[in-house]
């Protein structure tokens, strides 16, 4: 799964919709939940980079592969539930935003002193990691796990 999500915030918020600008600006791509554009629009979009420019606003893309687009920086590696194939749905719910940085027991913690400047993974190993303790103590401090998969997910910046 990959989008692209436009917003006037340059830090990572985790997959909430409140940082999501599309529905605030008129284009042309249709926009899943108003949340984000598919990736497949990502070319197109680049296309248009001065509108997004000089109204200050950045284009943040995730995806499950790494980005072959030079000008996105990979900030770090997010982790959560983003479809419910079962319900055919988009979730977009973050596991760090969710989790680790409102839930004040001693595993969320202990991961948020490891988060980098975004408030994200350094790396996909370490996000890996993270999901293999969480899924032993998910009972224990009660974590969500309503939903089908957990995926580990590359986040890159545009500015």
């Amino acid at each position: 799964m990959k989008g692209v999500i436009l917003t006037d915030n340059t830090n990572y918020l985790g997959f909430d919709r409140n940082i999501s600008l599309w529905g605030q600006y008129s284009f042309q791509y249709p926009i899943v939940d108003d949340y984000f554009v598919e990736a497949k629009y990502l070319e197109c979009l680049l296309k248009e980079k001065k509108s997004f420019m000089k109204n200050n606003l950045h284009l943040l893309y995730f995806s499950e592969d790494n980005c072959k687009y030079l000008d996105f920086k990979q900030i770090g590696v997010d982790c959560g539930y983003l479809y419910e194939p079962n319900d055919d749905f988009y979730i977009g719910f973050s596991i760090i935003y969710n989790e680790i940085l409102r839930i004040n027991n001693s595993f969320c913690v202990e991961y948020k002193k490891q988060l980098n400047e975004y408030s994200l993974f350094s790396s996909a190993v370490q996000a890996k990691s993270f999901l293999q303790e969480r899924t032993l103590f998910c009972d224990k401090y009660k974590l969500e796990n309503a939903f089908q998969k957990l995926s580990v997910v590359n986040i890159y910046i545009y500015k």
